[in-house]
């Protein structure tokens, strides 16, 4: 499980450039308790006016899902002590959301992939027949997405070779 904090500044409230497009926390005993942190404003045209900056940070977590009990607003001020103190972020967001997902990333453990393999190689002998999604070879969004296309193209192959 994991909740989301999306927070939208104006520009001159980052003290420090955000170069790149985001930065991934390691787990552990001390770590801060935000996961990770992207600016969407500067990934994608468009996601912000200019002169804005969107800020997107992540909470929870298979090491730290305790911390989704806490309220919106305190997951609000955790993600801004965060950004202030790497980015130099002064004064409160403009706008604000969080936005939370209960038990519903999956948790790739140790064989994953022999498994995936193994339900793969059974399917190639049915007609038809792929899986794609999450629970499989993809988490992000952007990745089911390419799973379920490179799932797609196989079929059609496996179509177009009857």
């Amino acid at each position: 499980s994991s909740a989301g904090v999306v927070a939208v500044y104006r520009d001159a409230q980052i003290g420090r450039p955000l170069r790149g497009s985001g930065y991934v926390s390691t787990p552990g005993s001390g770590r801060e308790p935000l996961l990770a942190t992207s600016w969407l404003s500067g990934k994608w045209d468009g996601r912000a006016p200019a002169g804005y900056t969107v800020l997107r940070g992540f909470f929870g977590g298979a090491f730290d899902e305790a911390i989704l009990e806490r309220g919106d607003a305190d997951l609000v001020a955790e993600a801004d002590a965060t950004w202030a103190r790497r980015f130099g972020v002064t004064g409160p967001p403009v706008l604000t959301r969080v936005v939370r997902w209960t038990r519903t990333s999956p948790q790739h453990e140790v064989g994953h992939a022999a498994r995936v393999q193994a339900v793969t190689s059974a399917l190639s002998g049915l007609p038809l027949a792929d899986v794609a999604g999450s629970g499989f070879r993809a988490v992000g969004l952007p990745d089911v997405i390419a799973d379920a296309r490179s799932a797609m193209r196989g079929l059609l192959d496996r179509w177009r070779a009857r």
